[in-house]
């Protein structure tokens, strides 16, 4: 007699699950432990609670299994997570009747498992921007129930992504663009839940624009004086994190943090080759160690900064009128030119201790009226822009004249200037 073991039915399936997400032992026993994820997910006769209790084992085994274990599963739960995300539940979490809160506890488990992927294993997804295009659609796209596991998915993926470079940097710096810049205000009329999603994708957009890159990087400077114009006070906030230079609050543990790993690590290899050089006996730093005034300079140039400014918004490169438009909104406007004047004196500095003993003081001039510079100031005097804005920039005015007289030396320049100054002094 042909004797067959007949399989576990669901009941005894669930059971085995859950005992199994409280086990390391079965964490680590692969390839077993994700061929029950599998036969969880896709097995013959699955429903959505066996599915929902695969998704808790892989998360769990995302966590407790150990590197050598992880590095055989990984790419197979990578796939599985994948796949689950754009298949039959793709759209079923919003649709709503009995199976959509199911159906969204399901696709929160994926992206919890996304996420631990990228804390795990960053290699696996970090080679191409696809995943954190994923979810940053997903910010927008999911339902309310599945957001708050998206959002710590894209937490996750920020550290995983730290120091990425080449095609996939710029890759994301476009996704960020597209996710928090200024046509993201533009007032259309959204439904609440779109609303709440777009408000999500702006906020993950500015922590990462704050988080991702290094401080003197300005496209990143640029995201977070956009979202210190948003509606949303939570984006606010991120935004004016994002512009506080981190070498000012060195003793601020929230600032050390910003900084990242990789900031603490170049610092590190930094102050080792510096002692090993003063071991030597060598005055001069060593090779490839920046001498400490250059380490600490964290900004970026004030130059640089206005290019970039000027290449999102070409009106700035162009003479502005008093009843001109702010390119953007008046706390955006705000940031950007208190950034900018942390940015020009820190050119100042640097070009003064460049050129101590320089009694032209040419470079300092220079330094002080940036390319860019006297065009940004005049587009902050216009009418529409509230009186903090203008008065600030009527100061910084000031300063620019006062360090770089010449800036105004052209005729033109300074007619210009004077009849800005009359309409606010009037």
């Amino acid at each position: 007699v042909e004797s067959r073991t007949i399989p576990a039915s669901p009941a005894l399936k669930l059971r085995l699950a859950s005992l199994m997400c409280r086990s390391v032992a079965a964490a680590n026993a692969f390839p077993y432990t994700v061929q029950a994820i599998f036969t969880g997910l896709y097995g013959v006769g699955t429903n959505l609670r066996l599915k929902s209790a695969a998704m808790e084992l892989a998360v769990w085994v995302l966590r407790h299994a150990t590197d050598a274990q992880l590095r055989q599963a990984a790419p197979l739960l990578f796939g599985g997570m994948i796949k689950l995300l754009d298949g039959e539940t793709k759209g079923a979490a919003a649709s709503g009747g009995l199976a959509a809160g199911g159906v969204a506890s399901l696709r929160g488990f994926c992206y919890q498992a996304l996420g631990q992927l990228a804390t795990r294993q960053p290699s696996l997804v970090v080679g191409t921007p696809d995943l954190a295009a994923r979810v940053f659609g997903a910010l927008a796209t999911e339902p309310e129930a599945v957001r708050p596991s998206v959002q710590d998915a894209a937490r996750s993926l920020a550290s995983a992504y730290k120091g990425c470079g080449g095609g996939v940097a710029m890759a994301i710096e476009g996704l960020l663009l597209s996710s928090i810049d200024a046509s993201a205000q533009s007032g259309a009329a959204v439904t609440a839940a779109e609303a709440g999603g777009v408000g999500a994708r702006r906020l993950v957009a500015a922590q990462w624009a704050r988080d991702l890159f290094p401080f003197s990087h300005a496209p990143a400077r640029y995201l977070c004086v956009v979202a210190c114009g948003d509606g949303k006070q939570d984006v606010r906030d991120v935004g004016k994190a994002g512009l506080r230079p981190p070498d000012d609050d060195d003793n601020d543990e929230f600032a050390r943090a910003r900084r990242g790993r990789l900031a603490k690590k170049e610092a590190d290899d930094g102050t080792k080759k510096e002692d090993e050089a003063a071991a030597a006996g060598e005055n001069a730093p060593a090779p490839g160690v920046p001498p400490p005034q250059a380490r600490g300079r964290s900004l970026p140039p004030a130059a640089a900064f206005l290019e970039y400014l000027a290449g999102r918004h070409p009106d700035l490169a162009k003479p502005a009128g008093l009843n001109s438009k702010l390119p953007l909104p008046p706390p955006a406007m705000a940031a950007a030119l208190d950034f900018i004047r942390l940015c020009v004196d820190a050119d100042v500095a640097e070009a003064s201790r460049n050129t101590s003993g320089n009694a032209s003081g040419n470079d300092t001039s220079a330094a002080a009226s940036p390319a860019g510079y006297r065009r940004f100031l005049e587009r902050c005097m216009v009418k529409s822009a509230p009186g903090d804005l203008t008065a600030a920039a009527a100061t910084a005015t000031l300063q620019l004249v006062e360090r770089s007289p010449s800036c105004v030396a052209d005729s033109t320049d300074a007619s210009t200037l004077y009849k800005i100054a009359a309409h606010f002094a009037s």
